[in-house]
């Protein structure tokens, strides 16, 4: 690639680096600030999510035992067939890789 206009660089400045009037207001007016509202937010967010998901869970959990001990609990053969040949598939997959 040929370069056919070049620029003096002023005295006192590096090349590459734009003027100080280049640069843009609002970076000079802003100063960097750091808040933990958002964490906090999101701590708070997180912590009530992880706790509805085990209240879930142990409701799913009490109403397959109370199913198991009625007798009317019927898996789908099928889809515990899927579940055993993917989880056999995994494992499988795991041992070549670290081999």
């Amino acid at each position: 690639m040929k370069v056919s206009e070049t620029k003096a660089t002023p005295p006192g400045q590096s090349p590459g680096v734009a003027p100080e009037s280049d640069v843009a207001v609002r970076d000079i007016a802003a100063p960097d600030r750091v808040t933990t509202a958002e964490a906090s937010q999101l701590k708070d967010s997180t912590s009530n999510g992880i706790n509805m998901a085990a209240a879930e869970r142990a409701l799913r959990i009490e109403s397959l035992t109370q199913q198991v001990r009625s007798g009317t609990y019927h898996p789908s053969v099928s889809r515990l067939a899927e579940e055993i040949l993917a989880q056999a598939d995994l494992d499988a997959r795991l041992a070549r890789g670290f081999q």
